[in-house]
C-alpha cells in the first residue's frame, strides 16, 4: 500500500544536521516537492485554456493566463495589428458620480450598472505604429505633429475615422471589434475603484498628461506635458490600463445624451454628437475623472486632442 508522504519526516530527519544545512536542505526539498506537485496540473491546464481560446479568437495571442474566475486570459496580443487588449470581467459598478463629488456635472448620472458579457479592451490608446498596419502607411501624415513615433497615439481623427478603423479590423480579421461602449469604457477606467480617479481622489502631474495649470483639488505637481505623449509614459491603473486618464481624449461608440439613462437615438449618425472620455493632454484635472462625460459631432477632429481604443468582443 502507498504511504502517504509527509514533509515533517523530512524535517525529523534534517535536524539532526546542522542548523543551517539542515534548514537550507529541508527549504531546497520543499520547494521541489511543491512545485512537483502543482506545476504539471497548471501546465495542462494553461494549454488546455490556450487551445480553446485559439479556436474562437484565431487572430489573438494569448500573453499572460487568467487572473479571473472566468478562465480567460488576461493579456492577449493581435499579432496583425500588434494592438494589445486587456480582459474586463464580468461584475458589478457605480457609474457616474455621486452628489458629494466635487466639480460634478449633471450629466453623470449615479447608478449601479452590471457587465454581464466580459470583453478585451486596448491596453493602450492606438498607437500611430498600430494604425498604420491597419489602414496603410497612407492613411498618417509622418510629418503632422506628433506622428512621427510609432508609440504615440494616433490623433486629430474624428469618430467617423475612429469607426473606419474599427470596420477595417472587422474586414480584414473578422467580427467582434468596436469602439468601447460609454459603460465598457468607465468599467475598465475605474478598474474596481469608487474615487474620482481610478489612483485615488486626486491627480497629480506624475499620474496623468493634462493642463497641470488646472488642477482638480489644489496645486499639485510641477510636470507640464504641452503635447501627446508615447502610450504607458503614465502609470496603469489597477486593472493595467494606461492612460485612460488625460493624454488624449477617447471615442466611445455611443450617441451623446445629457442623460445617459435616456440614450439618444438618430437616424443619420454622422449628424448627432457622439461621446467622448478620458479628457486630453489640455484638459483640466476635472475633465480627467472616470464620470465625466462630453459629446462631440461625429465629423469634428478638432487637432492632435482625439483618439481611440477598441474592443475585442467575445463569442457568445
Amino acid at each position: 500500500m502507498f504511504k502517504p508522504f509527509r514533509i515533517s519526516s523530512i524535517y525529523d530527519r534534517f535536524s539532526r544536521l546542522a542548523p543551517v544545512t539542515g534548514r537550507c536542505i529541508l527549504a531546497g526539498l520543499t520547494i521541489g516537492v511543491m512545485s512537483c506537485a502543482h506545476t504539471p496540473a497548471e501546465r495542462n491546464t494553461d494549454k488546455a485554456l490556450k487551445t480553446a481560446f485559439k479556436k474562437d479568437y484565431p487572430s489573438l495571442t494569448p500573453l499572460q493566463g487568467p487572473l479571473n474566475q472566468q478562465d480567460m486570459p488576461h493579456r492577449v496580443r493581435h499579432k496583425p495589428s500588434g494592438i494589445i487588449l486587456l480582459y474586463a470581467p464580468t461584475g458589478t459598478f457605480m457609474m457616474g458620480s455621486p452628489e458629494s463629488e466635487a466639480k460634478r456635472d449633471a450629466n453623470e448620472v449615479y447608478r449601479q450598472v452590471e457587465i454581464s458579457q466580459g470583453f478585451y479592451l486596448g491596453e493602450t490608446e492606438i498607437t500611430v505604429g498600430q494604425y498604420i498596419k491597419v489602414m496603410g502607411r497612407d492613411a498618417v501624415d509622418r510629418q503632422a505633429p506628433y506622428m512621427d513615433k510609432n508609440n504615440n497615439p494616433i490623433t486629430g481623427i474624428s469618430w467617423v475615422d475612429a469607426q473606419a478603423f474599427v470596420d477595417q479590423l472587422n474586414k480584414r480579421w473578422g467580427p467582434g471589434w468596436h469602439l468601447p461602449t460609454e459603460i465598457q469604457w468607465e468599467y475598465a477606467c475605474r478598474a474596481g475603484t469608487v474615487t474620482p480617479f481610478s489612483f485615488g481622489e486626486n491627480t497629480t502631474s506624475e499620474l496623468a498628461n493634462y493642463a497641470h495649470r488646472y488642477p482638480y483639488l489644489g496645486r499639485v505637481g510641477a510636470r507640464t506635458d504641452k503635447n501627446p505623449v508615447p502610450v504607458k509614459s503614465y502609470p496603469a491603473n489597477p486593472w493595467g490600463f494606461y492612460e485612460l486618464h488625460g493624454n488624449v481624449w477617447e471615442w466611445t461608440a455611443d450617441l451623446y445624451h445629457p442623460n445617459p439613462d435616456k440614450p439618444a437615438t438618430v437616424s443619420d449618425s454622422t449628424g448627432f454628437p457622439r461621446v467622448i472620455r478620458g479628457g486630453s493632454y489640455t484638459s483640466s484635472g476635472a475633465l480627467l475623472r472616470c464620470a465625466y462625460r462630453d459629446g462631440y459631432p461625429p465629423l469634428a477632429s478638432l487637432g492632435p486632442k482625439y483618439g481611440l481604443r477598441v474592443v475585442r468582443a467575445l463569442q457568445r
